[in-house]
This record gives structure tokens, sequence and C-alpha cells, in this order.
């Protein structure tokens, strides 16, 4: 299938399973736009925050 979804979501286990590529919005501006790996090792503060945030709640 050739399938082009926008899912908006703040749930980084079902974005990192389904999407090919993210998009990381911040009071309107694109911080990050690339593969999950690559937000993974963004330099942006604010995306790595969020991301170790996400990873409290993976352990919860």
């Amino acid at each position: 299938l050739h399938l082009t979804s926008v899912v908006v979501t703040h749930d980084m286990r079902l974005a990192k399973k389904l999407a090919d590529r993210v998009v990381f919005l911040h009071e309107s501006r694109v911080l990050f736009f690339g593969s999950y790996p690559e937000m993974e090792r963004c330099s942006e503060p604010i995306v790595q925050e969020f991301l170790e945030l996400d990873q409290l709640d993976l352990g919860a």
C-alpha cells in the first residue's frame, strides 16, 4: 500500500511503531523533522526533554 496518513499524538510508543517520519512542533514551530531514530539523536533541548519525560512514563 502506498498510504499517507497524518497522526497527531503525544504517544511516542505509537509514533515509534507507526511513523516513517516524525514532526515535532513547539509553539507553532517545527523543531524536528525526520525519522524516529534521528529524533532520538536530535540536539534540540525541548525535543530531548520531551523524550526523557516520555521514558519516565514508559517505566510506570
